[in-house]
C-alpha cells in the first residue's frame, strides 16, 4: 500500500525521530512517548484510519502473509473508491469504512485458514 503524501511525510518523521508505531485492537502506539509533540499527536489523529490500514497490512507482510497483504492493500483502495464514488462520501469517512472492512476480511480469511487446518 502506498500512503498519501501527508501520510509518508507523517511517517518519515516519526523514523527519523525513532519513534515505533504499533497497531493495537483499535489503537495506535507509539514510543518513546517522550518523542511525541502535540503536532504529532494532531497528525496522528488525524490520518488514524490510514495509519491502522498501512500498519495492519505490514503485519500481515510481517507474519509471513504476502497474499493476505495484498489483498488488503487491494482491498483498501476498492473501498474508498467506492465510497466516494458511489456513497459520495468525504475521504475520512470512506478511509473508515474501509478499515472497518479491512479488519472483518483479515478476520474471515485468518478464520478460514485456521479452519481449513483443523
Amino acid at each position: 500500500m502506498i500512503p498519501t503524501p501527508l501520510v509518508a511525510q507523517l511517517l518519515a518523521e516519526l523514523n527519523a525521530r525513532g519513534i515505533e508505531v504499533e497497531h493495537i485492537s483499535d489503537t495506535i502506539r507509539y514510543r518513546p512517548l517522550l518523542a511525541i509533540t502535540p503536532n504529532l499527536i494532531q497528525r496522528l489523529r488525524a490520518h488514524k484510519a490510514e495509519l491502522r490500514a498501512i500498519l495492519v497490512i505490514q503485519k500481515a507482510r510481517d507474519l509471513g502473509n504476502a497474499p493476505l497483504a495484498e489483498a488488503l492493500t487491494e482491498a483498501w483502495g476498492e473501498r474508498i473508491a467506492i465510497c466516494i464514488e458511489d456513497g459520495k462520501e468525504s475521504r475520512q469517512t470512506a478511509e473508515a469504512i474501509a478499515l472497518q472492512q479491512l479488519r472483518i476480511m483479515s478476520a474471515r480469511i485468518i478464520l478460514d485458514k485456521k479452519t481449513s487446518t483443523e
